[in-house]
């Protein structure tokens, strides 16, 4: 099974969570912690293929040893 979440919609959450985590870091380091962690999913998802077979995007390799 296939689940196809909107990547816009996804961000947009993202950067409303961002909101509330900024204003924790001013006050703890798990705050600050939490900030980075959103700050690389966000990434992650805006530098995601739209689709499985985008030939640009390298597709990750497993080694056997």
């Amino acid at each position: 099974m296939k689940i196809s979440i909107d990547r816009e919609l996804l961000q947009n959450k993202l950067y409303e969570i961002k909101k509330y985590v900024v204003e924790a870091g001013l006050f703890s380091d798990d705050g600050k912690k939490a900030e980075v962690l959103v700050d690389e999913l966000i990434f992650l998802i805006m530098n995601a293929p739209q689709a499985e077979n985008n030939a640009s995007y390298p597709k990750p390799k497993l080694r056997r040893g």
